[in-house]
Formats: structure tokens, C-alpha cells, sequence
């Protein structure tokens, strides 16, 4: 939204946004598909009731050091990112900071 962006501009920052449909970006897509190999590695019934039982207990598995390990990942891929200039052509669409000013 436009005035985040106004409010971290106001304090010297810039809002990145992720590309869209990059789950590379994001910890809860590689946290999720963590669960999701769970539960299909543990389904015996093929039940709807059994499904949810297994992810309960999948993310209950899903542990403080691999949470800090899968953001690790991500900031790392982040900066390879940034680092290449991948970013480049995504971050030329975003709005310049004088040009939010004009957006008022």
C-alpha cells in the first residue's frame, strides 16, 4: 500500500517488494511444502479428517531451528538476488520515492 511506502520513505528506507509468484521469497512456501511432504509421506486413508490430523502434527514438527534455517536460506537467496542484479529489472517498475510524494 501507498502509505507504508510514504511512512518508510519518511524514516529513510525503501519498501522491496517480491516479485509475485516467487516462492523463493517467501519462508512460509518452503515451510508449507515441508508439511505438505509430511502428511503425503503418512497418509494411510486418504480421508479428509486423517489430512488434517497429519498437518496438525506436521507443523507441530515444524521446529524454532528450522524456521531460523529456512529464513537463513531465503536472505541468502535474497542478497544472490540483489547481489546479480537479477533485481534490476523488477525493482525499475516500482515507483521512485519522489514520485510517491506526487501521488498525494
Amino acid at each position: 500500500p501507498l502509505w507504508v511506502i510514504q511512512i518508510a520513505s519518511k524514516y529513510g528506507h525503501r519498501i522491496l517488494f517480491t516479485p509475485p509468484y516467487w516462492p523463493e521469497f517467501q519462508p512460509i512456501e518452503k515451510i508449507w511444502g515441508q508439511i505438505k511432504n509430511e502428511v503425503a509421506r503418512n497418509r494411510q486413508e486418504f480421508k479428509l479428517a486423517e489430512a488434517q490430523i497429519l498437518a496438525i502434527e506436521a507443523i507441530k514438527n515444524i521446529s524454532q531451528e528450522r524456521w531460523c534455517k529456512t529464513i537463513a536460506h531465503v536472505a541468502r537467496f535474497e542478497e544472490k538476488w540483489l547481489i546479480n542484479d537479477a533485481a534490476d529489472e523488477f525493482l525499475g517498475v516500482m515507483p521512485e520515492m519522489d514520485d510517491i510524494d506526487d501521488m498525494d
